[in-house]
């Protein structure tokens, strides 16, 4: 794959969460699971090569192309090299439009590829790890997804809460849960995205009957 004058690292598409139910999540074990919050907005791959940052859709395309009506800051990508990544790194994230109270924002919640190396067969936690390794300077534009280790179904029904108190999604950043298994490994399949049974989501509007 090649953008602009320089090329990255062959891409591979992002595994999606499978939607499941209230009923379900309150059946997990806590120690087997990760819960991040699900945030309302475009997912995003952020390329690291040759010193230069893509941000790039979950279909391969360029995010500066697909949202035209929003401006990517130059400074996300500022950030992003400030950080000191091997490159060839790609990590996983959310960009999310200014909403009425809040800036754009670019969450990162995963680490797919890391010094040339997609990460498909090392676990969820191990990955994570690297992403929490990763010195992030103290900013409000680019940040690392917070983690909840409550009772998941009560940490679900908080954030419920605050998005109904903040007039649902025209105030608030979330949408919802994802639940990511400790063990899980990534499909990042090249040829399109792969529903992954380590990944999970519960959202806010949504009632699914997905059961295992």
């Amino acid at each position: 794959m090649q953008l602009g004058n320089f090329c990255i690292i062959e891409f591979r598409y992002p595994d999606k969460p499978i939607e499941t139910a209230p009923s379900v999540v309150a059946g997990l074990q806590t120690h087997d699971w990760i819960v991040q919050p699900k945030f309302d907005g475009w997912r995003t791959g952020i390329y690291l090569t040759n010193n230069e940052v893509s941000f790039i859709t979950r279909v391969g395309n360029d995010l500066r192309n697909k949202i035209k009506r929003v401006q990517i800051p130059d400074s996300f990508a500022q950030i992003i090299l400030s950080m000191n990544l091997p490159q060839q790194t790609v990590l996983d994230a959310e960009f999310i439009e200014p909403h009425t109270k809040n800036s754009c924002k670019l969450i990162i919640f995963d680490c797919l590829a890391w010094s040339g190396e997609w990460l498909n067969k090392m676990p969820f936690i191990s990955r994570w790890n690297l992403c929490t390794n990763i010195k992030i300077p103290d900013n409000d534009q680019v940040k690392l997804s917070e983690i909840y280790k409550d009772n998941f179904l009560s940490t679900f029904n908080k954030l419920k809460k605050k998005w109904i108190d903040n007039n649902k999604p025209k105030n608030h950043l979330f949408e919802g849960i994802v639940l990511r298994r400790k063990t899980g490994n990534l499909i990042l399949s090249p040829r399109s995205c792969s529903k992954s049974p380590c990944m999970l989501k519960l959202k806010f509007r949504d009632r699914g009957q997905i059961r295992f």
